[in-house]
């Protein structure tokens, strides 16, 4: 038989499909996070200036990558590269010479002319950068006009470089403004979701780790993102996340549970003699009901969702401290049909998408039987004041 109990919720994968009324609110309680975080980012001024600084950077690499793409463009446009091509079959093209031939003075200026407006072109912080090529293809340029003889293919060659250079500028321009667009929407995201899960914490602790992430997140925004920094904020942050959104489910499963376990009770005749107690982080709740016929049964819901089981015995004799004859057989019944009615609540709460299962029962040995001494209204109106409402004293064992 059941006069002691332990029930243990059976493994769920996700609360999906586990007691839709749970993830509803769940969802809800994320939702309600989620426009909360975006407010606060709003608010977060340092983070406002990180973007602002990003905006302005895309916005200048786009204008670069535009000016450059231009300049491709014109290049191919004027027919320089096509000097290269000079000789079809074995004439010789109007206007140009063989290849290895010697440019007139005049020819040779034109084509480094054109060469110098498209260089000239670009925005001068393009010549700043020593990682790209631009600064040194102008001295090259420079170097070239002051020749006194140039052949059709030091030009070609000065054209062809100059080509590949703008074709690789906008295509490695083009790439690292697609990450660095990814890295700061990853940024971004990650930091509403700091805010996001911090709004859903309860626990001190855990509360305390994720604003020492968003402060470094909002720290490293300051100076320069890393994806190797960034990634190491991101492992962390996953593993609080996780927890506290599995504490949010277990929380909003708690109180749905006591509400179900007090419904179910009720309907099988149970009186409740006192409602589960109020939440606190880590703590049981307790209840009390009455079974029908006489004698208590007290409910204690783990924080971690398992549920304890006790039935005591009533009795109005404050000298008795073990039970015997009619009281305990009165008692042993009392616990048979509370054994059947636990199959019964553990049915319920299974067709509810809460699934549990038998950890531990046993009968409660005579000895330990737990007593609650109640006293008759005449007996409590005969020991107080007239004013004082007739109330229950009791003496019991605690469940553990």
């Amino acid at each position: 038989m059941s006069g002691e109990a332990v029930l243990v919720p059976m493994i769920w994968e996700s609360i999906a499909g586990v007691a839709g009324a749970v993830e509803a609110t769940v969802a809800a309680r994320k939702e309600a996070a989620r426009r909360k975080a975006e407010a606060q980012r709003e608010r977060i001024q340092v983070w406002q200036d990180f973007q602002s600084r990003q905006q302005q950077a895309q916005a200048q690499q786009r204008r670069s990558r535009e000016a450059v793409q231009q300049a491709q463009q014109q290049l191919i446009n004027s027919g320089l590269q096509e000097a290269a091509t000079r000789v079809h079959g074995g004439a010789v093209a109007e206007g140009f010479v063989e290849r290895g031939g010697a440019l007139s003075e005049e020819r040779a200026a034109g084509l480094m002319t054109q060469i110098d407006r498209q260089l000239a072109s670009l925005p001068a912080r393009l010549f700043d950068d020593e990682r790209l090529p631009f600064a040194r293809l102008r001295s090259q340029m420079q170097r070239m006009q002051q020749a006194s003889v140039l052949t059709i293919d030091e030009v070609d060659a000065l054209a062809s470089t100059l080509q590949r250079s703008f074709a690789d500028y906008v295509q490695r321009a083009g790439q690292e403004a697609e990450q660095r667009r990814q890295q700061v929407a990853g940024a971004e995201q990650l930091l509403t979701q700091i805010l996001e899960v911090r709004a859903l914490c309860g626990d001190d602790k855990d509360a305390a780790a994720l604003a020492r992430l968003q402060q470094k997140l909002v720290l490293l925004a300051e100076q320069q993102l890393s994806p190797a920094a960034l990634d190491v904020i991101s492992n962390r942050f996953t593993s609080l996340r996780d927890k506290v959104e599995h504490s949010v489910v277990e929380d909003e499963m708690n109180d749905y549970l006591a509400a179900r376990v007090t419904h179910h009770l009720n309907a099988m005749g149970y009186a409740t003699l006192s409602a589960f107690s109020d939440k606190q982080p880590g703590r049981r709740r307790d209840a009390e009901y009455a079974l029908p016929d006489g004698d208590r049964l007290r409910v204690a819901l783990q924080s971690d969702l398992k549920m304890g089981f006790q039935l005591s015995h009533e009795t109005r004799n404050m000298i008795e401290k073990t039970l015997s004859g009619e009281a305990l057989s009165f008692f042993r019944q009392q616990e048979a049909r509370w054994c059947r009615d636990m199959k019964e609540l553990i049915r319920r709460l299974i067709k509810d998408g809460v699934p549990y299962e038998v950890k531990f029962e046993r009968d409660v040995p005579d000895a330990s039987i737990p007593v609650v001494v109640m006293e008759s209204v005449d007996e409590l109106l005969d020991e107080e004041d007239d004013d004082q409402r007739p109330h229950r004293r009791k003496r019991e064992r605690h469940f553990r």
